[in-house]
């Protein structure tokens, strides 16, 4: 009995210790809506640090990491849906395809990055929604 009850003591303790850890890891996290940028920083580290700000900073915890180590799907949807880069189209003509078909190629590639682009703002706010940045 006395063993049961420092087993469920230990088991509290080191409960609120990872709490209280998680708690201070989401306050101390830079997210793009608590950083600020230091007059004296060079301008590449600043540049290279906009470039990673995504917004979605907040979404990628610990807890996460801790729950599912083996699963990439929240970085892979963070990088599908980062409207910071551009969309290019690079197309090459193979020499077995005509003109013509070739530019009935460029278009469904332009319509498919198109639509892709259009859903941006729709799937990052449903990907973002009840989720606020601490």
């Amino acid at each position: 009995d006395l063993a049961l009850q420092a087993h469920i003591a230990a088991t509290l303790t080191n409960t609120t210790h990872y709490l209280e850890s998680l708690a201070l890891e989401v306050l101390e996290k830079e997210t793009a809506f608590s950083q600020t940028g230091q007059v004296n920083e060079p301008l590449q580290s600043k540049k290279e640090e906009s470039e990673n700000i995504t917004g979605m900073e907040h979404l990628n915890t610990k807890l996460l990491g801790l729950l599912y180590p083996r699963d990439r799907r929240m970085s892979e949807v963070t990088n599908l849906l980062q409207s910071s880069i551009p969309v290019t189209i690079n197309l090459t003509q193979r020499p077995e395809v005509s003109d013509h078909d070739f530019i009935e190629e460029q278009e469904k590639h332009l319509q498919a990055l198109s639509t892709r682009t259009m859903a941006l703002p729709v799937a990052r706010g449903m990907l973002t929604l009840r989720s606020l940045p601490c």
